[in-house]
């Protein structure tokens, strides 16, 4: 067992607003040997550590919400950001708490509660704005979800070639396409180009007979490649989204569909009346794992607009396909272009096209959201982060800039002095908010820490159990005896004791050590333990009976 205690509902914990505030002094009246020690010895809600408060499966009630707020109150908790998420398990009830639908009117009243709480404690809440991420849901458009131009080729010889329409389309499966998605699809552009590029050339467009049913063309002497530009729309869903926002992934470079998705929530919500009027300090959104959405309506007036010349004639040259973190594929498919080619056309106008994806996601999301979060009475908190964002600038922008450092197996063991990131957990984007946020002079930066995939919400109890037989040894730092069955990732294991000149009871035992603060324990009913705390460890919710072991301590009489 870990010996860590997690708090239900609770996972990474970021400091928000460590920096100084706005009203203490600037730099140059500061006096750190007062203003600042005393900050930090009675830091008020501010300044103190807050949490990420997963209300899994929006599984929550009243009496719930108001005992953790208590919990973390006590633990000296400053506030909260409310983040509704997927329960790993869907349909089962495994928590004895119904589950909600997002935006529902009992879900909102859970808000309320929430948002009374925090205030009647002297805590600071937040809220993310939809569920999971990106930001999307069940409700939305077809026209306002998100959208991908992706690239079919079909290498083609000399000759008359035929292809249906409906073929192609098939071929149109991008690999960051979520497999739930089932998205629209429609064939926009057709061009035939030789197979060995050494020049730049445009190509032969058959644009024409993007919507028959049947494609012919008559295709030169030599090796070809014919490409598709299929559009596809919805090809991905939220990321651990709950019950009413699971659905398509709104398209962010389109500031219409962008605004009606926040003013859905804020409709909903009633931020500048009634009992929420100032309750909600900010509204979050977490970082833009968008892989792949490339297009918009009127993409090619918009770069022409910016950039002075038209993206068509280079469609085979920009468009690629895309794949895991949104880097492109690394299959060959295609033409082959010669290294001028490349350094020349290739390079020159792929910077532009990002340059203009950027400037489109700052003007239809960035802007769209300050802007919808001033209106509502809240500061903007965003991980601004990802393919179309520049996140030292993009963090000027905000409100309140967020960052994030990651727990994961390895950390502290191996730090190797010339290798940063060996063994800890921080990451690059940390300098890159920190230094926008004092370029535009923000005194708040809000980080994520502590987020932990790799042991806790990804480890069930059967991994973790250690089994033995009845000779097993009871030692909390160590086991040894025959058979001993456990996960080798958890432990530091010796195989052949005898060689580090540690005794064996027989010839086949070995030995087995806790890593780091962790200890073995044993539990004399282990099946019904992992019965009943089955999926806690997935979303979180971790209770003090399960983390917290009692002991005693016996002393000789004599």
């Amino acid at each position: 067992m870990k010996r860590k205690i997690f708090f239900i509902l609770l996972a990474a914990v970021f400091a928000a607003g460590i920096a100084f505030a706005e009203k203490l002094p600037v730099a140059k009246a500061f006096r750190p040997e007062k203003e600042l020690y005393k900050t930090f010895a009675n830091p008020d809600a501010r300044h103190r550590p807050y949490v990420r408060w997963w209300w899994n499966g929006a599984r929550v009630n009243e009496q719930e919400i108001l005992r953790e707020l208590d919990v973390m109150h006590k633990a000296g908790i400053g506030g909260v950001e409310i983040n509704t998420i997927q329960f790993p398990d869907q349909t089962a009830d495994t928590v004895g708490c119904a589950a909600l639908t997002w935006l529902s009117d009992e879900w909102i009243r859970m808000v309320n509660v929430a948002a009374d709480g925090c205030r009647e404690r002297g805590m600071v809440c937040d809220i993310i704005v939809g569920s999971g991420w990106p930001f999307g849901a069940e409700y939305l458009a077809p026209e306002e979800q998100v959208q991908m131009l992706y690239p079919v080729t079909v290498d083609v010889k000399g000759g008359r070639f035929t292809i249906g329409r409906d073929e192609v389309l098939g071929m149109a499966n991008a690999q960051v396409a979520n497999p739930r998605s089932n998205p629209t699809k429609e064939l926009l552009f057709i061009r035939l180009m030789p197979k060995h590029v050494a020049h730049f050339t445009e190509g032969v467009s058959y644009d024409e007979q993007a919507g028959n049913d049947t494609i012919t063309v008559d295709v030169p002497e030599g090796e070809h490649v014919l490409y598709f530009f299929v559009k596809l729309n919805g090809y991905s869903r939220v990321i651990l989204g709950a019950p009413g926002a699971s659905g398509p992934v709104v398209n962010h470079l389109d500031g219409k569909a962008v605004e009606r998705y926040l003013d859905k929530f804020s409709d909903a919500m009633h931020f500048t009346r009634c009992k929420l009027k100032g309750e909600i300090r900010a509204a979050f959104c977490d970082s833009f794992e968008l892989e792949g959405n490339n297009w918009t309506p009127g993409m090619f007036a918009e770069f022409e607009k910016r950039m002075g010349y038209s993206l068509y004639p280079f469609l085979p040259y920009v468009f690629q396909r895309t794949g895991a973190m949104g880097e492109p594929v690394r299959e060959a498919y295609g033409c082959s272009f010669s290294p001028e080619v490349t350094r020349d056309v290739i390079e020159r106008v792929r910077h532009d096209f990002w340059h203009v994806q950027m400037q489109l996601f700052k003007e239809n999301f960035i802007d769209v959201y300050n802007a919808w979060c001033h209106r509502n009475g809240l500061k903007s908190r965003i991980q601004a982060y990802g393919h179309q964002l520049h996140p030292i600038e993009t963090s000027m922008y905000l409100d309140i800039p967020e960052c994030e450092s990651w727990i994961h197996d390895g950390i502290g063991r191996v730090m190797e002095p010339n290798q940063y990131l060996s063994g800890r957990g921080y990451s690059m984007v940390n300098k890159f908010v920190a230094s926008g946020a004092f370029l535009a002079n923000r005194n708040i930066v809000s980080c994520e820490e502590q987020t932990n995939v790799g042991n806790i919400f990804q480890t069930t109890l059967e991994e973790v159990k250690v089994t033995g037989d009845r000779e097993t040894s009871a030692n909390l730092r160590y086991k040894t005896g025959r058979n001993l069955a456990y996960n080798s990732r958890d432990v530091y294991e010796i195989l052949k004791p005898e060689d580090v000149q540690l005794p064996s009871s027989n010839l086949t035992s070995s030995y087995i050590f806790a890593y780091n603060s962790d200890f073995l324990v044993y539990n004399n009913d282990a099946n019904r333990h992992i019965r009943y705390y089955r999926n806690t460890f997935q979303h979180g919710g971790i209770s003090m009976e399960e983390m917290i072991v009692p002991y005693i301590v016996l002393k000789p009489k004599q």
